[in-house]
This record gives structure tokens, C-alpha cells and sequence, in this order.
């Protein structure tokens, strides 16, 4: 194992980035939403939470709560009980949450403690959330879907729009059926975190589609007013990508796009069954590390250098990237192959694995994968899933005895002796394998050839 994976900077700032996203207020609850109703605010800034129209025993609503924390400033802590609360005030590209969206101009936590998921749902042909500049949005523990950003002035991020000097951490959520022009569920211009939470069947549309429409799921972009960036820790992109939706629909979308100089961190996240998976452009940073990208349609991977940039922008360890569609598991602008000689890479031998040589993994800790290395379905672990690999196919024990961080993409704890050998060592992608709770494949899947 080369000691350069242990003494990586971007490595050392992952638990703190994690214990960012995961930590938040110690406040006492301002607002508790008794209603699922989708009321504005009587009259914002007199501390009180009364939806307009609504019956005395049950006027905090949603809207009403965010337009007061508003107009208030500072820190407000929201809780919100299980049920579906379904925006309905109609007006887009208003930006005090009256209408449309709900626009987040404070530091703003939704929390919901129960073990049922809340929905917050969209009728009107608008996003769900907007994050202004200098404002702060927490969400913990709900579902997102139904939100559409096609129209207006700003048709980007179909559940939530970020704008720069703006922050958004989203934990164990579920972002689902969210549409735009770009980035499907989330945009961010500012600092997104996303922790234990899954992003699923998100999607683009546009009337005339091209490469300027890409992120399904996520897009992140640099602003000349500020840097963007994202976390995406213990978390799963899957089954976004092409839908038709009115007759329109963007081919070839990649679910996480990084573009025009913004940075990613994805650590302990899978990347699986979408349209493409990732693709950095434009002098963006993408460090990767314990993740999977498997069973895409297309490319795994696109990376598009900057030959002007000698610093590398690319850095993959205990990474796999297999079984993805398409001429090759990783491209970039020029061809269809990452070239490991470019200084821009930082990808060999780091203890990754791919089913060929696209990638660049070629080092001498790195393997070749032959054939597909997990079990033939994807499954499920809270709101996330993921591919678990399978004993003799490459990934078990295939990682040294050094690993990148203590867990994996289900918090179980790494490395496991998933090999039967005398030292446990870490696996190589999103999941360690654990001989005593994951089950194993029948002898005739591993007789047959299943992974074609």
C-alpha cells in the first residue's frame, strides 16, 4: 500500500467534513408544524407561526414558519411531524417564500425525529427550496420529491437551488422525482453536504438538449462571486438520468456534474444505475475515496483535463469502477480513455479497481477486475443502496490492512476478514464485505459466468 493514501490532506479534512454535516444547533424548537397545510405567514416578524386562513388549533404551517424565521434573522430550528405537506401557493420567481418555493434567508434547520420519513411535495411548477445568499438550510430526516425547476428566471435544481455564499446539509433524506434544466434534484452554487441520504429517479428536461444540461441528480458550478463545492458522504446516486417528460428529455445525462472550477468530495457513496455517472469539467477538483461507481449505462467516469493546470484536480483511492456501459468505464474530452501520465491525475496505485484500463488504475496495488465483482441486485441499507461485492471477484481484502477511514457506506465498521485469511484488510469500494451478515452467492452464480 503506498503511503502516500495515508498522508493525503484532502483525507485528513474527510472526518471533519463529516462531523460538519452530521453535527447541528443544540436550539430549542421555535416552531413546531401542526398542519400540513400550505398557508403563508399572517404577518411575518411578530414571532408568531400563523398561516393565513387557518383554524387557531393548527395554523403553523410549513411556508408560515420559514417566512417568520425570516424576517427574524439569526438561527431557527423548525420540527416537522411525519405527514405530506404539498406546496401549493402558485407564483414562481418570488423570493420570500409567499409563493412557490421556500426561500431560506436565515439559518434554518428542519428536523423531523420520528422514525417515518415527512414528504414535502410540489403542485405548482416550482422547486421546493431556495437558499439565498449568506442564509443556511439543515434538513434532517425528510423526503423531497415532485420538485420542478423548468421555468423562470433560475430553472436549476428541482428540489433545491443554492446560491453562492449559501449553505445546504441535507442527512438521512431521500431526494426523489425532481426535475430541471439542470441539476436534477440539487444545484449548488455555494457549499452543499450530503450525508446518509439517497438521490433517486431525478432527472433533466429541456427543449433542446446539449451538454449544457447535465447533473440529474446533482450539479455543482463555481460562481465569479464565489467558490462551490459539495460533500457527499455515505450517500447514493441511483436511477437518474434520461425520462421523458412531455415529450422532452436530455440524452446522456451524467447524475453529478462538477464544472467551471467547483470542488467535490465523495467518500463511502455509490454511484449506481444511472444514465452516466460522473463528470468534472472545466478545471473542477474531484478527490474520491472508499466509492463505487458500477452499472451506469454509460461511462462511469469523465474527467476532462486542464493541460494548463499542472495541480492534480483528480484523486481516486479504494475506488471501483465497473461494469458500466459504453465503449469504457472512464473518458475524458479527447478520448475515450483517462490517460495516467497527465499530471492533472492522481488515480494509480491507490488500491482501485475497474473491469479495464480506462481509468488509469494500473499501479501496483491496483487490481483488474475480471468481470462484473458484486452480487447480480442492488440493495438497500436505511434510505441508500449499493452493490455488495462478492468473495474471490477482486474487491474482499483486495485494500491492504490500511484504510482510508473506520466505516463504510452502512457504518459498519472496516477492515473486516472477509477472505478467511489471518489479517483483515480492507475492501475496495463503497462496502466491506462481512462474512457474518452478508450472504454469499449460490455456486451456480459463481459457476456461470453471471457476470456478463
Amino acid at each position: 500500500m503506498p503511503t502516500s493514501i495515508t498522508t493525503r490532506p484532502w483525507r485528513r479534512a474527510l472526518p471533519a467534513l463529516c462531523l460538519l454535516a452530521l453535527s447541528s444547533p443544540l436550539l430549542a424548537a421555535e416552531f413546531i408544524i401542526n398542519t400540513t397545510a400550505d398557508a403563508p405567514d399572517t404577518n411575518p416578524g411578530d414571532g408568531q407561526c400563523t398561516g393565513f386562513g387557518l383554524p387557531p388549533s393548527a395554523r403553523c404551517s410549513l411556508r408560515a414558519a420559514i417566512m417568520e424565521a425570516n424576517a427574524q434573522g439569526g438561527t431557527h430550528l423548525i420540527g416537522l411531524p411525519d405527514g405530506d405537506y404539498i406546496l401549493d401557493e402558485a407564483g414562481i420567481d418570488e423570493d420570500q417564500a409567499v409563493t412557490g418555493d421556500l426561500d431560506i434567508r436565515a439559518d434554518i434547520t428542519i428536523v423531523n425525529g420520528s422514525a417515518a420519513l415527512p414528504f414535502i411535495g410540489q403542485q405548482v411548477g416550482d422547486r421546493l427550496f431556495e437558499v439565498h445568499p449568506t442564509a443556511s438550510l439543515t434538513l434532517q430526516h425528510v423526503g423531497l420529491g415532485g420538485g420542478e425547476a423548468l421555468n423562470g428566471a433560475r430553472p436549476f435544481g428541482g428540489a433545491v437551488l443554492v446560491w453562492y455564499a449559501a449553505d445546504l446539509q441535507i442527512e438521512r433524506s431521500y431526494l426523489f422525482g425532481n426535475r430541471a434544466s439542470k441539476g436534477g434534484a440539487v444545484h449548488v452554487w455555494g457549499d452543499a453536504s450530503i450525508v446518509d441520504s439517497a438521490l433517486e429517479f431525478n432527472f433533466l428536461v429541456d427543449p433542446a438538449p446539449d451538454d449544457d444540461n447535465q447533473g440529474s441528480a446533482i450539479a455543482v458550478e463555481r460562481t465569479i462571486f464565489a467558490p462551490a463545492q459539495l460533500g457527499l458522504v455515505r450517500s447514493s446516486l441511483s436511477d437518474n438520468g434520461e425520462v421523458e417528460f412531455n415529450g422532452n428529455l436530455v440524452p446522456n445525462s451524467y447524475a453529478l456534474l462538477v464544472e467551471d472550477g467547483a470542488k467535490a468530495q465523495i467518500y463511502n457513496t455509490s454511484i449506481i444505475d444511472n444514465t452516466r455517472g460522473i463528470w468534472v469539467r472545466s478545471a473542477s477538483q474531484l478527490d474520491m475515496g472508499q466509492s463505487t461507481i458500477a452499472n451506469n449505462r454509460s461511462f462511469g467516469l469523465r474527467f476532462d483535463h486542464n493541460p494548463d493546470n499542472p495541480d492534480p484536480r483528480l484523486t481516486v483511492l479504494f475506488t471501483v469502477i465497473a461494469g458500466n456501459g459504453g465503449v469504457a468505464q472512464c473518458r475524458s474530452a479527447s478520448a475515450f480513455f483517462l490517460n495516467p501520465n497527465l499530471t492533472q491525475l492522481d488515480v494509480s496505485d491507490h488500491a482501485n479497481a475497474a473491469t479495464d484500463a480506462s481509468c488509469g488504475f494500473v499501479g501496483n496495488s491496483d487490481v483488474a477486475l475480471d468481470g462484473w465483482p458484486f452480487h447480480p441486485q442492488p440493495m438497500q441499507q436505511d434510505l441508500t443502496r449499493y452493490y455488495l461485492p462478492v468473495p474471490d471477484r477482486g474487491l474482499v481484502d483486495a485494500g491492504g490492512p490500511t484504510c482510508l477511514g473506520p466505516d463504510d457506506q452502512r457504518n459498519a465498521p472496516k477492515p473486516v476478514n472477509g477472505s478467511g485469511q489471518a489479517q483483515a484488510l480492507c475492501d475496495i469500494g463503497a462496502i466491506e464485505f462481512d462474512p457474518q451478515t452478508d450472504p454469499g452467492l449460490p455456486d451456480q452464480l459463481l459457476s456461470d459466468g453471471f457476470e456478463d
